[in-house]
């Protein structure tokens, strides 16, 4: 004997979190503010709340390549503090107001930013997980 079930949802096709044939789940404004973004082989974090950032690695120096890719030098810091935006038309984020280990810059830098499936990101040529609503969480 088949048995068949049907399930009948009260979401409209545009209300899905993973509309049918997705693979990615679009990176926008709501998906990063308030979340944390860990980097999947280390401890390196951005956290994104309200219109500011912070990129730390714990008690680590942030990744010199990382720096260098961010401000096109390869300096030593332990963390990075800016206002950010997101472009969506050019796939970047936009850092102002930057702080590097509490010195401001007169420099606005910019990432690029990609969708990775539907729990990361891609961020300049790291891959991170996306934790929603987690950004002050340790």
């Amino acid at each position: 004997m088949m048995v068949a079930l049907i399930g009948v949802t009260g979401c409209s096709p545009s209300e899905l979190i993973h509309p049918p044939g997705s693979t990615s789940t679009p990176v926008t404004v709501e998906r990063l503010n308030d979340s944390r973004l860990v980097h999947i082989r280390s401890d390196l974090t951005w956290r994104f709340v309200g219109n500011g950032l912070v990129i730390e690695n714990n008690d680590e120096s942030i990744p010199v390549d990382l720096v260098e890719e961010l401000i096109g030098e390869p300096v030593t810091l332990k963390r990075i503090e800016a206002d950010w935006t997101l472009n969506a038309a050019s796939d970047t984020v936009r850092l102002s107001d930057v702080r590097l280990d509490g010195e401001k810059i007169d420099q606005v830098l910019s990432i690029s930013i990609q969708p990775a499936g539907h729990v990361r990101v891609n961020l300049g040529s790291r891959q991170y997980n996306v934790f929603p609503g987690q950004a002050m969480d340790p």
